[in-house]
């Protein structure tokens, strides 16, 4: 916890930036670092607020995003038979009158629920794995 001393230092130096993460580290007397923590911090009524950032979380979220990212794109542009039911369903709607405008969208929305779900399971599956 900071003190007000402290906090009454930091606080205008924090407002004039605008990363809002502090690195503190812990030095021993021969200058080796001992640990290194990330904070997010908050500034309001004028008091300075730490929230613990752990690198963890980041990676978690990164090889969740990973991880949707791949699963998106093989399971629709690795699957043959998925492209070609695909092509049959565009060129049967082509026919019937939309503009290749509309069958753009068309695509986009479905492999954005594909990325959607693929993304869904790998963060429950990270959540579940590694916590």
């Amino acid at each position: 916890m900071l003190d007000n001393n402290t906090t009454e230092k930091l606080l205008p130096l924090l407002q004039r930036y605008k990363e809002k993460v502090i690195t503190i580290q812990i030095v021993s007397y021969d200058n080796q670092v001992i640990a290194t923590s990330d904070f997010v911090y908050e500034i309001d009524d004028f008091q300075l607020n730490l929230i613990e950032k752990t690198d963890s979380q980041c990676y978690s979220f990164l090889i969740t995003f990973l991880i949707a990212l791949t699963l998106a794109l093989l399971i629709p542009f690795l699957n043959k038979s998925y492209l070609t039911k695909s092509n049959k369903e565009l060129a049967v709607l082509y026919s019937l009158g939309y503009s290749r405008i509309q069958l753009i969208k068309l695509i986009l929305a479905e492999n954005l629920i594909t990325f959607s779900l693929c993304f869904i399971s790998a963060y429950l599956t990270d959540a579940l794995l590694f916590k």
